[in-house]
C-alpha cells in the first residue's frame, strides 16, 4: 500500500467477511449447546420492514463452570417463514434444529407466546414438538401471561376501561399537533406516553406520567383554551378533555390504576431477566398475588386519601365527575303502566358505588385471572422445589424421597429413581459446609443456581449426579420470550426502511454479530483472517 493511501474492502469482500465472522460465532454457540446437552428452545415472530415474517430462534442453556454456573439465552438466527398453522411452524423449527446439528431429544423446554398456533394443546407448535420429544415441557411466557391477566380484567370492568381510554385520548390530543405538544412541555416533567394493546408496561408508563403531572396537564389544557391562536377544533377538544379529567372520579381512577399497574410492571420487568429461573418467577407471581389480596382490603382507602390530597389544591370537589343517576324513572312515562315497578333511588354514596363498580370489580377480576394463568409455572416449581431452599432444609426425609421418586419417573431418561432418592438424603448435609463460600447464611436462603454452584465447584457433581442433572434441567426451562423480543429491537435497527431489500442471510449474520457482541468481541482477528485467506486460496496442488 502506497504512503498516504487507504485500502478499502470491496462490498463483496465485506459481505464474505461478515458471513465468515457470523458463522464462527454461530458455530461456537451451537458447540456449547451440544456440549451442555440439555437446552430449551424459544421462538417468537414479528414482521420486518419489508413485511416478511421473521421467526427469532433463541436457545437457553446452563453454562457449567467451576468459576460459576449461569444461565445463557443465545440468539441463533432469524428465519423467514410464511406459514401460520402450528404443524407447519413446528416442521420449520425441527428442520432448523436438525440443520444446526442440535438434537431435539435433548430439549427439555419450549417457550412461546400465548398465541393459539403456538400454545394450542392439540394443534399448536408445542403439541407437535412434544410428539417429537415428550420431555420438551411447554412453559407459557410469564410476561405474556401477566399481560393477559391485566388485559382480560380491564376489558370486563367498563369504568376501569374508560379511565385508560381517556388517558390514551389525552395523549392522542396533545401528540397530534406540534403546537399542542409544545404547549404541554413547559408544564410537565414527564411527557405523556402512548399505550400499547399488548404491552401493559406501556400502560403503567402512561398512567404514571399523567399521575405525576396532573396539575401541569390541566394548566396546559387551560392555556390552549385561552390561547387566541387555537383553532376551533383545538378549543373544542381541549374543553372536552378538561371537562373529562378535572373531576374527582378521574383522579381517583388514575390513582388506583397507578398503584395496580406499577406493581404489575415491577413483576413484569423482573421476569424478563435472562438469568431468572422458574422458581424466582413463581415467587414474583406469588408476591404479586399476595399484594393484590392485601390491596383489596385497604387499597381503596389509601387511594382515596391520595386522590383527596391531589384534588384539594386544585379546588376539585370530592363528588365531582360521578354521573350515576337515580333508577327511579328509568322507564319513560309514556311506556310505564300501572304495574310497572318503580325502583327507589339508592342510598349508596358515589364514593361507595365507585369502590364496588370500579375498584372491587377490577381487583377481583385480576385475582380470578391469576388462579388459572400460572398453573404450569407453580406445578413445575413444586416438582423441582425440594432440591433447594426452605423445602430442602425443613422437609422430612420421607417427603424428599417421595418428591425425588416422582421427579425421576417424570424424567426417566435423565434421572435414576433409585439414584435420586438415595442422593436426596445426602444432599442436605453435603452442601451445608460450603454455604459460607457462596456468601449464604443458611440452607433456607439457597436458590437452584446456588446448589448447582456448590456441587460444581466442590467436585460433588459426580457424587450427586442425579441432583446435579435435575437442577440443570430445571434452570434450562424457559420463563419468558423476552430475549426474542429484544432481538426484534435489533431487527428494526438492522433492517430499517433504508435497507428493506436486505437478504435473509445478511440479516441473520448482522443480527448475531450485534446481539452476541460479547462473543464477537472475543474473536481473534488473526484467526479470522487466516480462515478467510484459506477459503480464498486459489493455489492448486501439483
Amino acid at each position: 500500500m502506497e504512503k498516504g493511501r487507504v485500502s478499502y474492502m470491496s462490498p463483496k469482500i465485506q459481505n464474505e467477511f461478515i458471513s465468515l465472522t457470523a458463522r464462527v460465532v454461530r458455530k461456537s454457540i451451537i458447540e456449547a449447546v451440544q456440549e451442555r446437552k440439555y437446552f430449551s428452545i424459544l421462538f417468537d415472530a414479528t414482521p420486518d420492514t419489508s413485511h416478511k415474517e421473521q421467526l427469532s430462534q433463541i436457545i437457553r442453556t446452563v453454562n457449567i463452570s467451576t468459576s460459576g454456573c449461569f444461565i445463557e439465552e443465545s440468539f441463533i438466527d432469524f428465519i423467514h417463514f410464511d406459514k401460520k398453522k402450528g404443524l407447519e411452524i413446528s416442521k420449520i423449527i425441527l428442520a432448523k434444529l436438525k440443520s444446526d446439528g442440535i438434537d431435539i431429544k435433548h430439549c427439555r423446554g419450549q417457550g412461546y407466546d400465548n398465541g393459539a398456533n403456538m400454545s394450542g394443546i392439540y394443534n399448536g407448535v408445542q403439541a407437535h414438538i412434544k410428539e417429537a420429544n415428550e420431555f420438551a415441557v411447554y412453559m407459557p411466557c410469564v410476561a405474556h401471561s401477566l399481560n393477559l391477566v391485566g388485559q382480560n380484567a380491564a376489558s370486563k370492568v367498563l369504568p376501569a376501561k374508560l379511565i385508560l381510554g381517556q388517558i390514551q385520548s389525552l395523549y392522542v390530543f396533545f401528540s397530534s399537533s406540534t403546537e399542542r405538544w409544545n404547549t404541554l412541555k413547559p408544564h410537565v416533567h414527564k411527557m405523556l406516553k402512548s399505550q400499547s394493546l399488548t404491552r401493559w408496561s406501556s400502560k403503567a408508563d402512561a398512567v404514571s406520567a399523567i399521575c405525576e403531572d396532573f396539575k401541569g396537564i390541566l394548566d396546559a389544557l387551560q392555556e390552549l383554551i385561552n390561547s387566541e391562536t387555537s383553532n376551533s377544533e383545538t378549543l373544542a377538544s381541549a374543553t372536552a378533555h378538561l371537562h373529562q379529567v378535572s373531576n374527582f372520579r378521574f383522579i381517583l381512577g388514575i390513582t388506583i390504576w397507578n398503584s395496580i399497574l406499577g406493581r404489575i410492571n415491577f413483576a413484569n420487568v423482573a421476569v424478563q431477566a435472562k438469568e431468572i429461573d422458574i422458581g424466582a418467577a413463581g415467587k414474583h407471581m406469588e408476591s404479586l398475588h399476595i399484594w393484590l389480596l392485601e390491596f383489596r382490603k385497604n387499597g381503596y382507602k389509601i387511594s382515596l386519601e391520595l386522590a383527596k390530597e391531589k384534588a384539594l389544591p386544585l379546588g376539585i370537589e370530592e363528588d365531582s365527575g360521578f354521573a350515576y343517576r337515580s333508577t327511579r324513572n328509568r322507564i319513560p312515562a309514556r311506556y310505564r303502566d300501572s304495574e310497572s315497578v318503580v325502583v327507589e333511588p339508592s342510598q349508596e354514596s358515589n364514593i361507595s358505588r365507585f369502590e364496588r363498580e370500579f375498584f372491587l370489580a377490577l381487583v377481583d377480576k385480576l385475582i380470578l385471572e391469576f388462579q388459572g394463568r400460572f398453573t404450569s409455572l407453580y406445578r413445575t416449581q413444586e416438582d423441582f422445589g425440594f432440591l433447594w431452599g426452605k423445602t430442602l432444609a425443613d422437609s422430612p426425609t420421607e417427603y424428599l424421597e417421595k418428591a425425588a421418586a416422582d421427579l425421576a419417573l417424570k424424567y426417566n431418561d435423565d434421572l435414576s429413581p433409585e439414584g435420586l432418592v438415595t442422593e436426596i438424603g445426602r444432599l442436605r448435609t453435603a452442601v451445608i459446609p460450603f454455604l459460607k463460600d457462596e456468601n449464604l447464611q443458611n440452607l433456607h436462603s439457597t436458590r437452584a443456581i446456588d446448589i448447582l454452584n456448590i456441587l460444581t465447584r466442590n467436585n460433588l457433581a459426580n457424587v450427586l449426579y442425579n441432583c446435579h442433572t435435575a437442577i440443570r434441567i430445571f434452570l434450562t426451562l424457559p420463563v419468558s420470550v423476552a430475549s426474542n423480543e429484544r432481538s426484534f429491537s435489533k431487527l428494526k435497527l438492522i433492517k430499517n426502511y433504508l435497507r428493506s431489500t436486505m437478504g435473509q442471510e445478511r440479516l441473520s449474520d448482522l443480527a448475531i454479530l450485534s446481539i452476541e457482541h460479547e462473543k464477537t468481541a472475543l474473536l481473534s482477528f488473526d484467526t479470522l483472517i487466516h480462515e478467510f485467506a484459506t477459503a480464498k486460496c486459489r493455489r492448486v496442488p501439483i
